[in-house]
Order: structure tokens, then sequence, then C-alpha cells
């Protein structure tokens, strides 16, 4: 017999009511409770393996991890199908990716995190998965890409992926672009992702895409070059140009020759002593 105090109702600490248990009733209650609940889920294990994929994921995650699955991970693989409406397939890919980026096989508490991570990006096939790899894998080209021609030697912050992020999907920029955005930064003491933001942000309001049409934009910005203005050759004044009397006798004599000149000259001297 062991004892079990009640505390009754009242501000004294003190005044206790005393229950006595029988330890022998309590362990037959407890052993035949588990018992019940061993043999439901060893029920439920034998029915779902009749299951032919059900098999051959067993039996295929056994051969990953190099030993047995036992009961309880069977059982924990079972619910994290259910809980994350995920299929063998999703879950034998999930133990090949963990062993081939660990090098080891891990409990079934950090398999379920990588099926969690894939429920929550909407990946619910092995063919998805590889494509999100893929895309990770040529993002992570970019971000190191970018950083070098800034001249970090460090990872990219979740904060600068998600920056880097838009200047590909939401501004549609070209890798070429965003580098020359990048080379904007050299005289600068301390660039940083935020200050190649504010380069793009500016560009994307301009509509600036990729590299021609930055070239475009600032062509369109230089200031244009004005004619030189034609010089008349008419007085300043505006005063339209008069001929005296000169021009005039200037530009007779100049419709003759020399030795018609002459004759006149000749013949006007003989007139002129008659």
């Amino acid at each position: 017999k062991i004892v079990k105090m009640h505390k009754n109702e009242g501000y004294d600490d003190f005044d206790f009511s005393i229950e006595f248990l029988d330890l022998k009733r309590i362990y037959t209650e407890n052993i035949s409770v588990n018992t019940k609940s061993i043999k439901s889920n060893s029920d439920s294990i034998v029915q779902v393996g009749e299951n032919e994929n059900i098999r051959k994921m067993f039996n295929s995650i056994n051969q990953t991890v190099g030993r047995y699955l036992d009961q309880g991970e069977k059982l924990s693989i079972l619910e994290m199908m259910n809980k994350y409406n995920m299929s063998s397939d999703m879950i034998m890919c999930a133990y090949e990716h963990v062993k081939a980026k660990t090098g080891s096989s891990k409990p079934v508490k950090y398999i379920e995190g990588i099926i969690r991570n894939w429920y929550d990006a909407n990946l619910y096939t092995p063919e998805e998965v590889k494509d999100s790899f893929a895309v990770r894998s040529e993002r992570y080209m970019l971000y190191k890409t970018i950083f070098n021609e800034l001249g970090f030697s460090r990872q990219p912050s979740r904060a600068e992926k998600q920056l880097i992020d838009e200047w590909f999907d939401k501004f549609n920029m070209d890798i070429e672009l965003i580098l020359e955005a990048c080379s904007k930064s050299k005289n600068v003491s301390n660039p940083s992702v935020s200050y190649i933001n504010g380069i793009i942000k500016s560009w994307n309001t301009k509509n600036i895409r990729n590299l021609d049409d930055l070239k475009i934009s600032e062509e369109s910005q230089k200031p244009k070059e004005t004619s030189p203005k034609h010089v008349s050759t008419s007085s300043t004044n505006g005063d339209t140009y008069k001929k005296t009397k000169f021009h005039n006798f200037n530009e007779t004599f100049t419709q003759y020759t020399s030795e018609e000149l002459d004759e006149i000259i000749e013949k006007s001297q003989k007139e002129k002593f008659r």
C-alpha cells in the first residue's frame, strides 16, 4: 500500500486528507494499457506492411541506414507520412538525401525535419525536390559571383539572399547588369548589398533590365550638342547692305578688258578736245 495526500479546502497548508492506494492494482492496470497500446501499434504496422509500396520503402530505408528499423521507427515513419501527406517515395528520398549530405544515418526526428521543410516548400515528389535542389544550386552560384564582385569572402545572410532574390525574381534583372551595379561600389569605403539594392531599385523604376537598356538610358541623359550658329555677313545692326557710287563704278569697270578700257579713255579724250 502507498498513500496519496490531498489538500483540503481552506488556507491551512497542513490540512490534508490521506488516500491509501493499491500498488498492485495500479501496476496491473498500467501493464494492461501498455500491452493494448503495443498490440494496437504492432497490428497497425503489420496491416500497413502488407502494402507493397510500404514494404519496399522499409526495405530501402534498411539498406540506406545499414540496419533494420525497429517497430517504433516504423510507426513514426507511418505517422510522418500521414501528418505531411507524403508518399513512400518522398520518405526514401529524404533518407537518401540525408545519407548523401551527412554520410551517416540520422534518427527519425531528423528525417521528419527534412520532410517538414519540403512540405512547407510545397514539394511533394522526388522530381520537385531535385528541381528545387538544381535551382538552389544555381542561385548559390549567383550569390557567390555577386559577393566575389563586391569583394566579400563570406556567405550571404538570409536578408541579403532575399534582396538578391528580388533582383532576379521580382525585377527580372540580368546577372551582367547586377555585376555592373556592383562595380559602381568600388569607390565606396563600405560596400554592401543594401547599397547595390538602391542602384538596382533606381534602374528598375526606369525599366532597365539588361546592359543594353542601361546604355540606352545613359545615352538619353547626355546633353545634346548644339549646332554652331550661322554667322551672317550682314551688318550687326541689321541694316541692309547699301551700295555707294564707288561700288557702282568699280563693278562697271570690272566688266571690260584692259584694251577696251584704253579705247574708251582715248575716245573720251578726243571728244573732250574738239
